[in-house]
């Protein structure tokens, strides 16, 4: 199960508490596939072009998000019916 965060976002003991609860996780996945065959290396570039995959999904579908965009209004002269 993972802990939830202590240290207040946006600081160091955060960033440091964060690595303190990935690197068993991350530790273990890395040994895992080193012992199936793969290099070191191989396994932590996989991983980092996973993240970097991952990170660039996110922040796309952040940018891509349509509820910030304003709806278009219908309150300007030239949208009044004329009668």
């Amino acid at each position: 199960m993972v802990e939830g965060p202590v240290s207040e976002p946006n600081t160091d003991d955060r960033h440091l508490e964060l690595q303190k609860h990935l690197e068993p996780i991350l530790g273990d996945l890395i040994d895992q596939f080193s012992t199936a065959g793969y290099t070191m290396s191989e396994v932590i570039d996989g991983m980092r072009d996973v993240l970097w995959i991952r990170r660039m999904g996110s922040e796309r579908n952040v940018s891509n998000d349509d509820s910030s965009v304003p709806e278009p209004s219908n309150e300007w002269p030239a949208a009044q019916v004329q009668t």
